[in-house]
């Protein structure tokens, strides 16, 4: 193996790696969207997690729970129906 192919066999590895990075990026990016939307449905926004606050929901998407790192409080809240006003 001379330099020429090591470097044409680099190439190739780094275009792989990056087709293979794209579909991840593309896969997370639509789940994501997709949650989103789900939150949307029930709730006013969408809060999702970060390092400074903790958001959780019920599988049935009707409690949301926060938990804020910096202030030290959690937050539940819970609709009855969809679209309602959250209950504090």
């Amino acid at each position: 193996m001379n330099f020429s192919d090591f470097m044409e066999e680099n190439h190739q590895g780094v275009e792989t790696q990056k087709t293979s990075f794209d579909s991840y990026q593309k896969a997370y990016l639509a789940e994501y969207k997709e949650y989103k939307d789900k939150i949307l449905k029930e709730w006013d926004e969408a809060r999702i997690s970060s390092p400074k606050k903790w958001v959780t929901y019920s599988k049935d998407m009707k409690t949301r729970t926060t938990v804020d790192y910096e202030t030290n409080t959690v937050e539940v809240a819970i609709r009855e129906n969809a679209k309602a006003s959250a209950k504090r």
